[in-house]
């Protein structure tokens, strides 16, 4: 039996009043010294109010970082969950002063949104989001069918479904969904033609008015902007990033020589590996990590090579891996990103480097003056809201 409830509850869960400022460190939580946690179950708020954790006592771990079997629970700020058999990671919406979960007790799977059990009955649960305007979304499966629940609406059932994202003013949904054996990218009423599998996201331009996925017909991927489809590679790597004028998408491709980004129509030079890109705010300049060494062009798996971060055709400094996304400061005169020294982690800025922590979680967030940095970060087993000076401007 299905459980949709109307509402998701406006509950508390601070650990910082909204005057707090997102530019000040603080100590966020520290993890009991009983309990293990996998570093990609720790969930920081954007704006750095709080963070989340999944907990396990009796799991056995089968290979780094990941553990098997024992009790669950969420620690959200200063709460705690019941225990369950198995969790998703936490969402929060902008603000961060409202979270939700997914969780997995006695076979069957729960949405739990502000304290609330607010559906239950599924086979299986997958992304979860809030709406700009705070109404919770949410991907499930019941029967061997999925379908979405945005609110107290519940959506068409379909073979399989993956990859909820709204347009930025809330308007506009989109999804890509299985029927039998074709995939079709769904944006608000409308229906994209069918395709044989689609990538690994489907996104929103700045204004909301298109939509940008990879998709495969036969034994080869193109990119769709639009009405508009782009040259056949022989794979697409990653996610479309938009400019910020909507006018361009670059995106990741393997040409069956080598990795580059492609920009529009222009592509950019070859290497064993490529990131996402990313636009500064003013679309002028674009950035992405390249990796050189130890894998071949067009597998996923590596061991050992270099990676750094290339701006504008310009080469940062080497690390052994780098994690995207990379982030213009508001003037794009700075980028920045998390990379791997060693088995810890650092944020770099051009040629500057944060102090090491065990993990670094999230997005990173540059003030409105580029003059400070803020992140979640992971130091033994106190979870921090650290703030890098970026230099005087």
């Amino acid at each position: 039996m299905i459980l949709l409830k109307a509402t998701c509850l406006v509950l508390s869960c601070d650990t910082a009043s909204p005057q707090d400022d997102p530019f000040e460190e603080r100590l966020l939580a520290t993890i009991h010294e009983n309990d293990q946690v996998e570093r990609w179950r720790i969930d920081f708020a954007q704006n750095g109010r709080i963070v989340a954790y999944g907990a396990n006592r009796g799991g056995q771990r089968y290979g780094h970082p990941f553990l098997s079997g024992g009790a669950w629970w969420e620690v959200i700020g200063n709460k705690r969950s019941e225990d369950f058999e198995e969790i998703s990671g936490v969402s929060f919406n902008l603000e961060g002063d409202r979270w939700a979960f997914a969780a997995r007790k006695q076979g069957e799977w729960s949405v739990w949104c502000d304290e609330k059990k607010i559906s239950g009955g599924f086979s299986w649960v997958g992304r979860i989001i809030f709406r700009p305007d705070g109404i919770l979304a949410y991907e499930a499966w019941q029967d061997g069918k999925a379908f979405l629940v945005v609110g107290e609406k519940k959506f068409d059932a379909y073979d399989g479904l993956y990859s909820t994202v709204f347009s930025r003013d809330g308007k506009t949904i989109a999804f890509a969904a299985r029927q039998g054996d074709h995939w079709i990218v769904k944006v608000g009423d409308q229906s994209s033609v069918p395709f044989h599998q689609i990538g690994l996201g489907v996104v929103f331009s700045p204004q909301g008015n298109q939509v940008a996925f990879a998709a495969r017909q036969g034994d080869r991927w193109s990119m769709h902007v639009g009405d508009k489809t782009g040259e056949p590679f022989e794979q697409i790597r990653g996610f479309p990033v938009f400019s910020p004028d909507g006018a361009l998408v670059a995106y990741p491709v393997f040409d069956g020589v080598t990795e580059r980004v492609v920009v529009g129509d222009r592509k950019e030079p070859g290497f064993d590996g490529v990131s996402d890109p990313a636009f500064s705010r003013d679309g002028t300049k674009l950035a992405y990590a390249v990796h050189v060494g130890g894998k071949k062009p067009g597998e996923s798996h590596w061991s050992g090579g270099t990676e750094c971060v290339i701006v504008d055709g310009k080469k940062g400094p080497l690390f052994s891996w780098i994690r995207p996304p990379i982030y213009f400061s508001p003037d794009a005169s700075d980028v920045a990103y998390v990379a791997k020294v060693g088995e810890k982690y650092v944020v770099a800025i051009g040629d500057r480097k944060s102090e090491k922590f065990d993990y670094i979680g999230g997005d990173l967030q540059f003030s409105p003056d580029g003059k400070r940095l803020a992140f979640g970060a992971l130091r033994g087993r106190e979870l921090w809201w650290r703030v890098m000076n970026v230099r005087d401007k």
